[in-house]
């Protein structure tokens, strides 16, 4: 796309490109421009195979696209390499070997690193470090977790939930996974 001579005679020129020029500046994420669009990432991503390409809220839904999708917009997309559990499936199954996962945390880092991170996901996420770094922590919250549908829905589905806001929350499994370990055949 071309602009008119700029005042002392010099042509300005801005390359219209949809974000590309961002991502290519940055050499950690030039190999998601290589993405064919052949979407093994979708397919076998467990967040996107639960909530869908809508929730996303981008063009480009997935892993691929919440690698793609913070360079065009990072203050709009910011929250999407954090819609990732970084099992590294979608790196496995990509026919051109993009490290999407890899991306995906580089991401993250950057997100935090340029402020963007919301105030409330860093609550959640230490939060969450805590639950998940202690055993016994882990186990009151899986044992809690059967009350959820117990809960009225005003809590769970309203405005400061902006995933619940177009989702249902799955039921709990009718036997936690620690149960089912301990009843399994031991050879």
């Amino acid at each position: 796309h071309f602009h008119g001579p700029k005042p002392g005679g010099e042509m300005h020129v801005v390359i219209v490109n949809n974000g590309r020029s961002a991502i290519l500046a940055k050499p950690e994420f030039r190999s998601s421009l290589s993405c064919i669009r052949c979407a093994a990432c979708l397919n076998t991503c467990p967040i996107y195979r639960r909530s869908g390409g809508y929730s996303y809220g981008s063009v480009v839904p997935g892993p691929i696209g919440s690698v793609l999708s913070p360079a065009m917009d990072l203050e709009k997309y910011a929250a999407l390499p954090f819609a990732s559990t970084l099992c590294g499936s979608c790196t496995d199954v990509c026919p051109v070997k993009i490290d999407l996962h890899d991306q995906l945390l580089a991401w993250r880092k950057y997100v935090v690193k340029e402020g963007y991170l919301d105030k409330g996901k860093e609550r959640q996420m230490k939060m969450a470090g805590k639950l998940l770094s202690s055993p016994t922590l882990y186990k009151m919250a899986s044992i809690l977790s059967r009350g959820m549908k117990f809960v009225p829905r005003v809590l769970l589905y309203n405005k400061r939930n902006k995933w619940g806001l177009e989702r249902e929350m799955p039921l709990p499994a009718k036997q936690r996974f620690r149960d089912l370990y301990r009843k399994r055949p031991r050879s």
